[in-house]
Parts: C-alpha cells; structure tokens; sequence
C-alpha cells in the first residue's frame, strides 16, 4: 500500500525549518485511503506521538522550529477507507 517517504528538504541539515512530509500509496482496488503522520525522538520523549488525525491529505508539514535537537523518526501509517475496521488493511513507512 505505501510505496515511499519523501521529504522535500534534507531534515539532517535544516532545523529550524519547516518539512513537508508526502507519503505515495495506493490501493490495489482503488479505495480511498487515510494517512496518520507521527514523530518520535527527544521532544516526545522517544515515544511516538500523533501529528495529525487520520486525513484523505497524502502530507504533513512538520514544524521543527519547536523541537529540540536530536534525531527523529517520522512515521507515517495509511489504511484503506472501503472496508469495515476489522477488514481494513493497515501499512507503515519510516
């Protein structure tokens, strides 16, 4: 379902600047899908925390002028919006 992570600057080299997280996914029978963007790393406590709700938005932008330094994972989890819960197919990327 989720093909790649992109990002459209080098988050290694641009604190303090603000990223544009993109997810490419798709459905094989062409369902809607919903994107969970999430960060992890020292200003949530190396847990992961939610960055948005469920959105149809394939994107985030994620505003590091807040964080502190450090590395971060963000995540990002997509799910089919066709099929009841227990039938819906669940992804991740790093």
């Amino acid at each position: 379902m989720i093909e790649d992570l992109t990002f459209d600057r080098d988050p290694s080299i641009n604190s303090g600047m603000p990223i544009n997280c993109t997810v490419k996914a798709n459905d094989n029978e062409g369902d809607s899908i919903s994107f969970l963007f999430r960060l992890k790393g020292p200003s949530t406590g190396n847990t992961w925390l939610n960055e948005t709700d469920w959105q149809l938005s394939n994107s985030w932008m994620c505003d590091t002028s807040n964080l502190s330094l450090g590395d971060y994972i963000i995540n990002v989890l997509a799910k089919d919006n066709e099929h009841p819960a227990e039938m819906r197919c669940y992804a991740s990327k790093e």
